[in-house]
């Protein structure tokens, strides 16, 4: 797949979501890369280390 088809495929599937979900995924995934969230564990403020 060529670098522009890519990019159009990738700010098509933001602009879905966008509409599906609003701007809350962006939110989520901007915590993720923070490292507020762990993938499957939800917060890490929240969940308890064993």
């Amino acid at each position: 797949m060529s670098y522009e088809r890519a990019y159009a495929w990738l700010n098509a599937m933001s602009v879905a979501l966008d509409h599906q979900s609003g701007t809350a995924w962006k939110t989520g995934v901007e915590k993720f890369k923070g490292g507020e969230f762990t993938r499957g564990l939800g917060s890490i403020d929240t969940t308890v280390m064993r």
